[in-house]
């Protein structure tokens, strides 16, 4: 069997029906194997088998992977133990919260411009101070204060904030294009 850990610490219950007295566990990658217990310290290379004692636990710890626990319950087979590597992990969990943010901020900005065509303008005031407590590095959310502003007829101001925004943002080009429609006087 291969068993894989999926989150910061990982609790692995090493059982079967047989009555040894010792679980034979395979490991996928170098690691310290210490009884929590005795605190004994083993150490194993990739691809070697450890033998565990019955009614133990242990605490795997591999650089660049995430901890493991084992409880070693009896034994009648071998099985793999396989940690993922931390960045591996910390990647995919990353993946996952920048989808959320993604997702809340698409759907909050769509709110917002849809309120601007209603010109409804407080309102969208309103929503666009919240995305930026939320959010407020988004540099983004700087061009759609932009484009309120100069609906509001505060050109200058909106030209100002534009602009600081295009330095860092600098290759999204619909706001270059606004940034040269409110200093040629045409934006719309």
């Amino acid at each position: 069997m291969r068993y894989a850990a999926l989150s910061i610490s990982t609790l692995i219950a090493l059982s079967s029906a047989g009555l040894c007295s010792a679980q034979r566990v395979e490991f996928t990658h170098a690691a310290d194997i210490i009884n929590l217990r005795s605190r004994e310290k083993t150490t194993v290379r990739a691809g070697e088998t450890a033998e565990l004692s019955e009614n133990q636990s242990y605490q795997v710890v591999s650089a660049d992977r995430l901890p493991v626990f084992l409880v070693s319950l009896s034994d009648s087979e071998k099985i793999q133990v396989s940690a993922p590597n931390l960045p591996e992990y910390v990647e995919s969990d990353r993946n996952k919260k920048l989808n959320l943010v993604t997702g809340d901020v698409l759907s909050r900005i769509n709110d917002i411009q849809a309120l601007i065509q209603q010109k409804r303008l407080d309102e969208a005031q309103k929503k666009i101070d919240l995305l930026k407590q939320d959010y407020p590095g988004m540099t983004y959310l700087d061009f759609v204060q932009a484009s309120l502003l100069f609906l509001r007829g505060q050109r200058g101001e909106a030209l100002r904030l534009a602009e600081a925004a295009a330095v860092e943002f600098p290759n999204y080009q619909e706001g270059k294009t606004f940034i040269e429609q409110l200093k040629k006087g045409n934006a719309q």
